[in-house]
């Protein structure tokens, strides 16, 4: 296909002279050749299925007889192709960095007659080289690059990076409602995971109904994921958690350690399925202390709304998402919540059923509006009863440095006067306090508070409803201090 390469003799003769150095100058490049070279596709040989096929450097060589790094690099082709071409495309790329390149001052007739692609022989050289760049500028020059040995391959139609959903298991999903990510707020779909190996692309469907599946997702690569090979505390809230670690087997991506910076920018983040929900967390130090098994230290738990989810605690066995940047989302929206799904992920381009497939269950909550509970909840008594204050906490762009955040909820809240889990009193307040009146702490309690009472603050979102509680002692404790505010699930 298109223009064939014309192959023509430079003599020294068709050289022009720079202003300084040489008409030829040779760069040889001494770093490392690349070990492998894997090349995408769509195969024209299996239904359009992404294919794939790898090239690696023969004996650890490269072609030129440098050592290849082990190292490798992927492309993907834009092309409906067969394996044949896909692997000829893999040993150019190995052959990418040649070992020597030559630039060329020539003069204007040589100049014009050369174009990009054009394979030429040079006087004192052996061998073919192909023009790589024209530089048509005051001093005409042209680059070239040693041609290697092409060789042709037939299809073989085994280049499917899967063999088809027989012979790829049913992958890992899991459909995460989470509240809003740092580099993500403004993102409110679930997020989509899933594992499986051999990994090839995956597409999620869901639908009330078995029958009524649609496209939701498409999963490009495998999110890292993991068990908890111990059980999790609850533990600490708005400052680093150093008692606690997590200790995990993943499969997939290995994880990283962090700078604190880089952590308190959002990096590290991963979601733990404990018995009350999704917690958001992050890690600062990953240490490997076993075969796939990692301890994760340095943590920030209950991230981005998630203390009651973190207090709930997580069991051994409990999975571990770790919520990359590029996370996959669902097209689940608001119009949907509520509504329980089915859902189902298996190879893309696949009917939706069958051995390749992994189905789940998953409702909506909308966990992404629900408001977050209030911060620095006290109570202190007055002449008049017990002055109840908070500050209320704004889920999206809360952090920022550069003056006051806008609030994204209403100004309504709801005080609720708990005794033991049953609610004795609930009184609406539009502000961040309250007054619980002596008369009516006396007529909820005739014979005084008893240890057991407690108040719970909560915000209303216009797109969620009664949001994430914050609690505290009604009265103090033996030391003169109320129990600290403890958020909890509304």
């Amino acid at each position: 296909m298109g223009r064939t390469a014309s192959r023509t003799v430079l003599s020294r003769d068709g050289l022009a002279l720079p202003r300084a150095g040489g008409a030829e100058t040779a760069t040889r490049r001494l770093e490392a050749r690349l070990g492998a070279a894997r090349v995408r596709f769509v195969d024209e040989t299996a239904d359009y299925q992404t294919g794939a096929v790898t090239a690696r450097a023969e004996d650890g060589r490269a072609e030129d007889g440098r050592a290849a790094t082990g190292g490798g690099v992927d492309l993907d082709l834009p092309l409906v192709c067969g394996d044949g071409l896909a692997r000829a495309m893999a040993e150019r790329a190995l052959e990418a960095e040649q070992a020597e390149t030559v630039v060329l001052t020539l003069g204007p007739l040589e100049a014009l007659a050369a174009e990009p692609g054009d394979v030429v022989r040079l006087e004192g050289r052996d061998g073919d080289w192909r023009v790589a760049r024209v530089a048509a500028e005051e001093t005409p020059a042209i680059t070239l690059e040693p041609v290697g040995a092409r060789r042709l391959y037939e299809d073989q139609g085994g280049g499917r990076g899967g063999e088809g959903p027989a012979t790829t298991g049913a992958p890992f999903l899991a459909l995460l409602d989470l509240p809003p990510l740092i580099g993500s707020e403004d993102d409110a779909r679930p997020v989509a995971a899933a594992a499986v190996e051999p990994w090839r692309p995956m597409r999620l469907h869901a639908g009330p109904s078995a029958g009524a599946l649609t496209a939701r997702a498409d999963l490009d690569a495998p999110t890292p994921v993991g068990v908890l090979v111990e059980p999790l505390r609850p533990g600490a809230t708005g400052r680093w958690d150093m008692v606690n670690t997590l200790v995990v087997r993943v499969e997939g991506a290995a994880p990283q350690s962090a700078a604190e910076t880089t952590v308190l920018g959002g990096a590290n983040t991963l979601a733990i399925q404990t018995t009350g929900g999704w917690e958001v967390a992050q890690y600062r130090s990953a240490t490997l202390i076993a075969p796939d098994v990692w301890r994760l230290s340095g943590l920030l738990r209950g991230q981005q709304g998630t203390e009651a989810e973190m207090r709930a605690g997580a069991a051994a066995g409990a999975v571990v998402v770790f919520l990359e940047p590029r996370a996959a989302r669902a097209e689940i929206g608001r119009a949907e919540r509520g509504l329980p799904l089915v859902c189902r992920v298996g190879p893309a381009g696949a009917a939706p059923g069958g051995a390749g497939f992994r189905e789940a269950g998953f409702t909506l909550r909308g966990l992404y509006d629900r408001p977050w509970s209030p911060a620095g909840l006290t109570v202190r008594a007055s002449a008049e009863g017990r002055r109840i204050s908070w500050t209320p906490r704004v889920r999206l762009y809360g952090d920022r440095w550069d003056g006051e955040p806008t609030p994204v909820d209403p100004m309504r809240f709801r005080v609720r006067v708990t005794n033991g889990g049953a609610v004795v009193r609930t009184m609406e307040v539009d502000g961040a306090t309250a007054l619980y009146a002596t008369a009516d702490a006396a007529a909820d309690f005739p014979g005084g508070p008893p240890p057991t009472a407690r108040i719970a603050v909560a915000q209303w979102g216009e797109g969620f409803g009664w949001g994430a509680e914050a609690e505290i002692g009604l009265e103090p404790d033996g030391f003169g201090r109320n129990r600290a505010a403890v958020p909890t699930e509304a």
